[in-house]
């Protein structure tokens, strides 16, 4: 995706003009630090870290009808999200129409204690053929981004994302074309599945280590995201809650 991010940096897209992106909102981003470091070190973990014990946390609980804490991030256009229930079951529905726009929620995961995440998708319709190795191809009708703050401005910003690709394999993964920071993998694939429900858990600490070859112990933002700004088109995609649980 082309990106340009406004309100939270490499965010989700530190794949886009990524070091442009960063130096372009570093410093909205150093200014809210400042806000938020008074109430910081009046405690003893961030904010928004989960309690000691905790052993599982809802990040995105669409089926209840929640979308508290989530916000937009416009690339392109806007992506349509609204609730919408399927097989019972209430969750997010997306349609981007040649446009590029996700929700994220900032919130921070300790993957020491709850490295599991499980969610739900289905897959509306998209672009068969694309090749998300190249730029031109970089549209999926179902991503969720799991981002990990890094550097000054946080120029070396790294992310991993699941994917539904219409061309590549499940299982198969990849450097976003955008970022090198940015790595993708297959999930699901293809089109046979449309319209069906899939439910995924997934290690995301192993992932991240087997992608990045390091020990990530925590990640800062959880996002989603539809979009077809590349290569034009409509891309639709339905996602259910996201939660992150013990081993």
């Amino acid at each position: 995706m082309r990106r340009s991010s406004g309100g939270n940096p490499a965010l989700f897209h530190a794949g886009m003009k990524p070091k442009a992106v960063a130096i372009r909102i570093g410093v909205m981003i150093i200014l809210r630090q400042f806000r938020d470091l008074l109430l910081a070190c009046m405690m003893a973990s961030c904010a928004v870290a989960a309690p000691a014990a905790e052993t599982r946390r809802i990040i995105g609980a669409f089926a209840a009808g929640d979308l508290d804490g989530w916000k937009i991030e416009r690339f392109q256009g806007e992506t349509r999200y609204r609730l919408e229930t399927r097989e019972g079951l209430t969750g997010l529905a997306a349609r981007a129409d040649g446009s590029a726009s996700g929700l994220y929620r900032e919130i921070e995961i300790d993957l020491t204690k709850t490295p599991v995440v499980t969610w739900s998708w289905a897959l509306g319709e998209g672009r068969a053929g694309l090749d998300p190795r190249v730029k031109a191809g970089d549209d999926h009708p179902l991503r969720l981004y799991f981002v990990v703050k890094r550097g000054f401005f946080n120029l070396d910003t790294i992310a991993l994302q699941y994917v539904w690709s219409l061309s590549q394999p499940a299982g198969t993964h990849w450097t976003n074309p955008f970022a090198d920071g940015v790595k993708q993998i297959a999930i699901d694939s293809g089109t046979g599945d449309a319209g069906t429900i899939r439910r995924h858990r997934r290690n995301l600490r192993e992932d991240f280590k087997a992608l990045f070859g390091e020990d990530i112990t925590r990640i800062d933002v959880t996002a989603l995201m539809t979009d077809a700004d590349n290569a034009g088109g409509v891309s639709q995609g339905w996602y259910g809650d996201i939660t992150f649980e013990a081993e």
